[in-house]
């Protein structure tokens, strides 16, 4: 009688019909990044089967409609890699020093809910060299979509990364951070902050609790979708919180326009195209029988939520753009100066603090080469909540200046009113100068 190892059997499958062992080396030799990011206990066999086993009973809502997923539609809707550009390139300027541009290919950034590796592909699109970007994800249908580009990308639970502690540069979780439950967020956060280097930068993303786009989700997309959208939407105090709680120092919080924008040859087709990226990525079988009907559906939900859809003359021929605003936290890992620290709050509004970018021109889009240059410009206030240490912050209170990089604020807990409107450029890391103290109108509204 013939005699097999029945692990080929009971080893739960990890990429491409490969167990975890089998499919880490063949990452490892396509992608030699993997070489030195794979963490040897975390993806040694015995680590491994139960993480597998466990993705693989978690991950159905984005594998394909046979499992009960909207995978395979969410893919097709991806195939407009610039469908988010404007948001796109709001998040990667934030991991620059100054706020201020998209880093260059020596900065490697993990994309924790990469997907189909939908940033990867903007990147790459990108006018000048950006950052190298590993995408990762749960799903085994979107990790695979990303191997078919020839993009690394690792299949990974956001809780437990296979990645060494201290080896990225960057982490972002964006575009399906609601997905994480109230366990998950905690667990995720540490995560980024295990994995980054010190003076590396978590960027975390989302829609506030409450906003037009988490009623968007609500009220359209949990109904309709094929899957349901039974998830919480985040709170700014929750981000600061998270992060803070992680060890992160110099943390904000603010908002980002994250519009859609999608094109083509008219202003019907490029309405058409945004409402078919919507149908697709959502999966919404239940607004209708047919794409024109749940174009008609969509539509006609489209004002009392995320409001009118706006056409414009751009590049692309014509462009089709539909507002969202997104509410981001970012937070450095730094090493520790000592016990007593503080939260700070203040209102920012100089663009290169990575708020709002700027609006389109009359007559021209938001996306195409202004969207990928990402210009910003104030709009209105952002809130920033800064985790700073008491022990390297003077007791005198004062406006505060410290830069993204810096280890304390330079005040400690007040700020002073100044008529002195002068703006100033974010300071590079370790920097102090460049930022404006609040206006008297500014001061009077923090006060209780």
């Amino acid at each position: 009688m013939l005699a097999f190892d029945q692990s080929v059997i009971t080893e739960p499958l990890y990429l491409e019909d490969l167990p975890a062992p089998a499919a880490l080396q063949m990452l490892r030799s396509r992608f030699p990044v993997f070489d030195r990011l794979l963490d040897p206990g975390r993806t040694a066999p015995a680590a491994l089967r139960d993480a597998v086993a466990a993705m693989n009973a978690a991950s159905w809502e984005f594998e394909d409609a046979d499992t009960g997923g909207r995978g395979t539609a969410y893919n097709l809707a991806q195939r407009a890699t610039d469908n988010r550009a404007p948001g796109m390139a709001a998040l990667l300027r934030l991991f620059s020093p100054g706020f201020d541009r998209i880093p260059g290919p020596e900065t490697l950034l993990l994309d924790v809910l990469g997907g189909d590796g939908t940033l990867a592909r903007f990147v790459n699109g990108l006018d000048t060299p950006g950052p190298m970007i590993v995408s990762a994800d749960l799903s085994r249908l979107m990790v695979e979509a990303c191997l078919a580009r020839d993009l690394p990308a690792l299949r990974q639970a956001a809780t437990h990364s296979l990645i060494r502690g201290g080896a990225l540069d960057g982490v972002l979780i964006a575009y399906g951070s609601h997905h994480l439950n109230d366990d998950d967020r905690p667990a995720a956060v540490a995560e980024a902050f295990r994995t980054l280097r010190p003076g590396g930068r978590l960027v975390l993303h989302d829609f506030e609790t409450g906003g037009s786009t988490a009623r968007w989700f609500d009220r359209v997309v949990h109904p309709w979708s094929r899957t349901g959208h039974p998830h919480r939407h985040f709170t700014r105090s929750e981000m600061f919180s998270l992060l803070t709680a992680a060890g992160f120092r110099d943390v904000r919080v603010m908002d980002i326009d994250d519009p859609f924008t999608l094109h083509g040859a008219d202003a019907a087709a490029a309405r058409d195209a945004l409402l078919d990226h919507l149908d697709r990525m959502y999966d919404l079988v239940g607004a209708g029988d047919t794409p024109a009907s749940r174009r008609a559906r969509i539509a006609a939900a489209l004002p009392d939520m995320l409001g009118a859809i706006r056409v414009a003359p751009s590049t692309h021929g014509w462009t089709a753009r539909l507002a969202r605003t997104a509410l981001v936290a970012i937070g450095t890992r730094s090493t520790p100066t000592g016990a007593g620290d503080c939260a700070h709050v203040r209102y920012c509004s100089h663009p290169a603090a990575g708020g709002h970018p700027r609006p389109a021109a009359a007559g021209r889009s938001g996306s195409g080469a202004d969207a990928h240059a990402g210009r910003a410009a104030p709009s209105g206030r952002q809130l920033e909540l800064r985790r700073t240490s008491a022990a390297a912050s003077p007791a005198r209170a004062g406006p505060a200046r410290a830069g993204p990089g810096d280890a304390g604020c330079g005040r400690r807990h007040g700020y002073q009113p100044a008529g002195d409107r002068r703006p100033g450029p974010w300071p590079s890391a370790g920097g102090r100068s460049g930022k404006r103290p609040l206006d008297r109108d500014e001061w009077r509204n923090l006060q209780p």
